[in-house]
Protein backbone atom coordinates (compact mmCIF):
# COMPACT_ATOMS: atom_id res chain seq x y z
CA UNK A 1 0.00 0.00 0.00
CA UNK A 2 1.14 3.29 -0.77
CA UNK A 3 0.38 6.45 1.28
CA UNK A 4 1.24 9.86 -0.34
CA UNK A 5 0.95 13.26 1.33
CA UNK A 6 -2.18 15.84 0.37
CA UNK A 7 -2.33 19.15 0.76
CA UNK A 8 -5.24 20.85 3.24
CA UNK A 9 -6.85 22.95 0.32
CA UNK A 10 -7.10 19.46 -1.51
CA UNK A 11 -8.20 17.12 1.07
CA UNK A 12 -10.51 19.35 2.99
CA UNK A 13 -13.60 18.73 0.15
CA UNK A 14 -13.52 15.05 1.80
CA UNK A 15 -12.67 15.19 5.34
CA UNK A 16 -15.48 14.06 7.33
CA UNK A 17 -16.51 13.60 11.23
CA UNK A 18 -14.97 10.47 12.82
CA UNK A 19 -12.04 11.05 10.26
CA UNK A 20 -8.42 10.15 11.04
CA UNK A 21 -6.04 12.56 9.78
CA UNK A 22 -2.56 11.73 9.64
CA UNK A 23 -0.17 14.90 10.09
CA UNK A 24 3.63 15.75 8.74
CA UNK A 25 4.46 18.40 11.52
CA UNK A 26 7.48 20.87 10.81
CA UNK A 27 8.55 21.68 14.36
CA UNK A 28 11.89 20.67 15.69
CA UNK A 29 9.87 17.35 17.52
CA UNK A 30 8.03 16.75 14.75
CA UNK A 31 11.01 16.30 12.47
CA UNK A 32 12.86 14.40 15.15
CA UNK A 33 9.68 11.95 15.15
CA UNK A 34 9.36 11.66 11.67
CA UNK A 35 13.22 10.80 11.76
CA UNK A 36 12.96 8.43 14.21
CA UNK A 37 9.48 6.68 13.46
CA UNK A 38 10.82 6.42 10.04
CA UNK A 39 7.68 7.62 9.19
CA UNK A 40 6.21 10.99 7.08
CA UNK A 41 3.58 11.69 10.00
CA UNK A 42 4.31 13.31 13.00
CA UNK A 43 0.85 13.32 15.07
CA UNK A 44 -3.05 11.93 14.12
CA UNK A 45 -5.73 14.08 14.39
CA UNK A 46 -9.47 12.87 15.50
CA UNK A 47 -12.17 14.89 13.37
CA UNK A 48 -15.42 15.42 14.75
CA UNK A 49 -18.86 18.27 14.91
CA UNK A 50 -19.58 20.24 17.76
CA UNK A 51 -22.51 22.68 17.42
CA UNK A 52 -22.28 22.40 13.39
CA UNK A 53 -18.46 23.27 13.27
CA UNK A 54 -15.92 21.04 12.27
CA UNK A 55 -13.23 20.40 15.23
CA UNK A 56 -9.75 18.41 15.46
CA UNK A 57 -8.70 17.19 18.64
CA UNK A 58 -4.94 16.64 18.55
CA UNK A 59 -1.81 16.34 20.67
CA UNK A 60 1.00 19.00 19.72
CA UNK A 61 4.31 20.32 20.58
CA UNK A 62 3.61 23.64 22.10
CA UNK A 63 0.56 23.03 23.50
CA UNK A 64 -0.34 19.63 24.14
CA UNK A 65 -3.50 17.75 23.71
CA UNK A 66 -5.73 20.79 21.59
CA UNK A 67 -9.40 21.10 20.37
CA UNK A 68 -9.15 23.27 17.06
CA UNK A 69 -11.40 23.68 14.22
CA UNK A 70 -10.26 21.91 10.84
CA UNK A 71 -9.44 25.35 9.08
CA UNK A 72 -7.06 26.62 11.50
Amino acid sequence: MSIKKVHYKKARKSIKPGDLLFCSGEYFISKLIKRFSKSIFSHVAFVFEWHNRILVFESVEDDGIRIMPLSH
